[in-house]
């Protein structure tokens, strides 16, 4: 593999050919010996989480993960509803009146989770979220399903876990 140890580069997922999206792209560290630290929290896979070190092969684009070596945490998949359509409003950047994608009170919800997230300290060490209404979140390992309900009942937008926690 052609980088140095300690160097950042992207690393590539691929999922299985039946899924709506083949692969994600991330963030990792290069630890040497064709093994990177996942710096990234993925948003389209629960199988792997922000800090997982994970083997990888060199390929003509990213290097691919082929293997975890050592998990770190573990990856939830959340979802919000959205309340609102989206409609002709100022933009707070430009200053234009243009149709916006989604309502402003969902950002505003979108925002209030985030803070949330970022108010429990440890208890969740990363987030994504590709799309409005959908997160991912990465907790410690040692964290059950009855504390990630937990989480989600205390947030103050009703979140709904979307994937299986077994």
């Amino acid at each position: 593999m052609n980088c140095m140890k300690g160097e950042k580069i992207k690393v590539h997922i691929s999922f299985d050919s039946q899924e709506e999206v083949a692969g994600e792209t991330l963030w990792a560290e290069y630890l040497g010996d064709n093994k990177a630290k996942l710096l990234n929290t993925p948003f389209f896979t629960t199988e792997m989480s922000w800090g997982d070190i994970v083997r990888i092969e060199e390929t003509d684009s990213y290097p691919e993960v082929v293997e975890i070596i050592q998990k770190y945490g573990k990856s939830v998949l959340l979802t919000f509803e959205l309340i609102g359509e989206s409609k002709p409003l100022e933009c707070a950047v430009c200053g234009e009146n243009k149709e916006h994608k989604y309502h402003p009170d969902d950002i505003k919800r979108w925002k209030q989770i985030c803070k949330y997230f970022d108010s429990l300290g440890g208890l969740v060490f990363g987030r994504e979220s590709a799309i409005l209404g959908h997160f991912s979140i990465n907790v410690p390992l040692n964290i059950n399903k009855e504390k990630i309900q937990e989480i989600c009942n205390n947030c103050p937008v009703e979140l709904h876990i979307s994937d299986s926690l077994d």
